[in-house]
């Protein structure tokens, strides 16, 4: 059984909780607007018998604002997530959905068709298919001798 290894940039100080974090504890839980211009969506990774499957939360963003990108066997799912209430000033009792880019890395096993992937992006989630060569024995039982 072959496994994918997430690997995600450190978005955090190795000493500790970020610096919006340290406001939030602060404040209580209320989030500082215009402070975080990234998010990290949350991916559920999947395998079938025949594919890998990648599913994103991301609601509310466009569909052309995402970037995959594969390159020494290791997925890059980019994008950016605008906010539709930038123009406002005014309003908002609270606001919790996170805006701007975000990046996040997959590191792909060796049976995955890399030519065969695709991605849509349906009621918020973005499902990225990695099919699987089937005919790749990616085990093998050498004998001793």
């Amino acid at each position: 059984m072959s496994t994918l290894i997430k690997t995600t940039p450190l978005l955090r100080s190795p000493f500790g909780n970020s610096f919006q974090d340290m406001f939030e504890r602060l404040l209580g839980d209320t989030p500082i607007p215009g402070i975080s211009t990234s998010f990290i969506p949350q991916a559920d990774v999947l395998e079938t018998e025949d594919a890998y499957l990648i599913n994103l939360a991301v609601p509310g963003m466009q569909k052309d604002l995402f970037n995959l990108n594969l390159e020494d066997g290791v997925l890059r799912i980019s994008g950016e997530r605008k906010s539709r209430h930038a123009e406002q000033k005014a309003g908002f009792i609270r606001e919790e959905l996170a805006y701007g880019s975000f990046q996040r890395s997959f590191r792909l096993p060796d049976d995955v068709l890399a030519d065969q992937i695709s991605a849509q992006y349906t009621d918020g989630l973005l499902e990225v298919r990695l099919p699987k060569d089937t005919q790749k024995n990616s085990k093998l039982t050498i004998p001793v001798q």
